[in-house]
């Protein structure tokens, strides 16, 4: 019994160390599409500045 509950805490320390890594591997891609976003708004709000002069 008790290595059943060592078995399944280990299981779920490795989904969790799973879970962290695939979620701090995600992040730079995410920021990256973010900031690409933020630099085309930018943009456009720009050329309309200048459309409205």
């Amino acid at each position: 019994m008790a290595e059943q509950k060592i078995a399944e805490a280990k299981v779920e320390h490795a989904a969790e160390t799973a879970a962290v890594a695939a979620t701090e591997a995600a992040w730079p891609q995410t920021r990256a599409i973010l900031r690409v976003i933020v630099i085309v708004l930018a943009v456009a709000a720009f050329i309309w500045g200048l459309y409205l002069l």
